[in-house]
């Protein structure tokens, strides 16, 4: 299957309308229009997948820069990226985007965030986990 690009298509087409321009040129496979997530609203292009090479030319050579409803169309291919796997992700380490982090202890797992015992604040002769904690206060 080939991928074809289909760009700058009036905003009151629907797939049906789309899918009528381009039937006669070649077999479609699908149809994807990308829409606005918050508005739902089409923006002007899409993606079609053709059955085969040749039949994703003739779409290209019959509409690209055809005319429709006063707008000028792009039908183009769309060069397919090898996607193995999403990009590894750097852990969170704090601080605001673009913001320098200072050579402290903060953020440093094996430092106990500068604590000196790994109890984190309370002595462990004082720590009764049984004792039922206040509640909190409610602004």
């Amino acid at each position: 299957m080939v991928k074809l690009f289909v760009g700058g298509f009036p905003l009151d087409i629907n797939e049906m309308d789309l899918a009528k321009l381009i039937a006669p040129h070649g077999t479609i496979s699908t149809i994807k229009m990308i829409r606005d997530r918050a508005t739902k609203k089409l923006k002007g292009y899409a993606f079609v997948e053709m059955a085969t090479q040749t039949d994703a030319e003739q779409v290209i050579e019959a509409l690209h820069n055809a005319e429709l409803k006063d707008r000028v169309l792009t039908v183009k291919i769309v060069e397919e990226t090898e996607q193995t796997s999403a990009p590894a992700r750097r852990p969170f380490q704090g601080g605001r985007p673009g913001q320098q982090r200072s050579s402290s202890s903060y953020g440093r797992p094996d430092s106990n965030y500068g604590r000196s015992d790994s109890s984190y604040g309370r002595s462990d002769s004082n720590y009764d986990p049984n004792k039922k904690k206040r509640p909190r206060r409610s602004l």
